[in-house]
């Protein structure tokens, strides 16, 4: 086990989904030959905002803990840390929009890489610790009821398994954490698998969802035959449906749910309230 997914396993507390009230639409789909998911919300719990750890001061003790205990090493009293991380952030995501990017993401080892030049010195392993900590403790997550077994469903009913979230290095280490089985051993295809972190592109813009399309024709596969499953309305559903992929909301916890209030429900061609009922969709 690598220490990162160490990381993960220890620092990570059951969670459950708090139920919805919307009730499950389970058409079924002929011809269906992938089934792609975004990540946080989706396949996983995600506790940020609702039992996570969300004001600025709260933030910046759990790093200065995180530094002391793990790294020892204690920051100027007189500087806000996870303010200036928030600094970098915005200021590569303007950068970015002045080259025409609408929707950018961040690689965050580098940004961290940065901010703690400024004061100390840290390895590259060293920053990939202090990232993955600062996250587990900010944003809690634990893996959504039936998820082992809806993806060996999936694998087994011969359909191919993708990925397409907002993401970062860190993500692909949920599922080993949870799971016991890497992305890989768990049957995901690897070219369906698009992080924005590695595009520097993020949801709700459309690019990952066409780079999922150059490849997804690769195997011959159109996006009238995948099936897209998310938790937002407007990062997952639009523009998923805007690429023609079937599209099925995830509505199965309700810290994660966004159901937009400009969106429609109708937009999503199912609804699902737990991940086995995706099985349900197939004709």
């Amino acid at each position: 086990m690598s220490k990162l997914v160490e990381i993960v396993k220890r620092s990570a507390s059951p969670l459950a989904p708090v139920i919805t009230k919307l009730t499950p639409h389970l058409p079924k789909f002929g011809g269906i030959q992938a089934i792609v998911f975004d990540i946080y919300g989706t396949l996983f719990i995600s506790g940020s905002g609702d039992i996570g750890i969300s004001t600025a001061n709260q933030k910046e003790e759990v790093l200065r803990e995180i530094l002391a205990k793990h790294f020892s090493f204690t920051p100027p009293a007189d500087i806000a840390l996870t303010g200036q991380l928030l600094k970098l952030i915005k200021e590569q995501h303007l950068s970015a929009q002045k080259e025409g990017i609408t929707f950018p993401e961040v690689e965050i080892r580098d940004l961290w890489a940065t901010l703690m030049s400024r004061y100390s010195t840290f390895s590259g392993d060293q920053i990939e610790e202090l990232a993955l900590r600062y996250e587990t403790a900010i944003n809690p997550v634990w893996s959504m009821p039936n998820l082992s077994n809806t993806l060996t469903e999936i694998h087994t009913r011969g359909l191919k398994l993708g990925i397409v979230s907002n993401a970062q290095f860190y993500t692909p280490h949920l599922f080993p954490a949870f799971l016991d089985k890497s992305i890989e051993e768990l049957q995901f295809s690897a070219d369906l698998c698009v992080y924005s972190y590695e595009e520097r592109q993020a949801k709700p813009g459309t690019f990952l969802y066409q780079k999922l399309l150059k490849n997804l024709s690769v195997h011959n596969i159109s996006p009238e035959n995948v099936l897209y499953v998310g938790n937002d309305m407007r990062n997952d559903v639009a523009p998923a449906k805007q690429l023609g992929f079937k599209t099925v909301l995830f509505a199965g916890d309700q810290r994660s749910l966004r159901l937009r209030e400009e969106m429609s429900l109708s937009r999503a061609d199912a609804t699902v309230t737990n991940l086995s009922q995706i099985i349900e969709l197939l004709a």
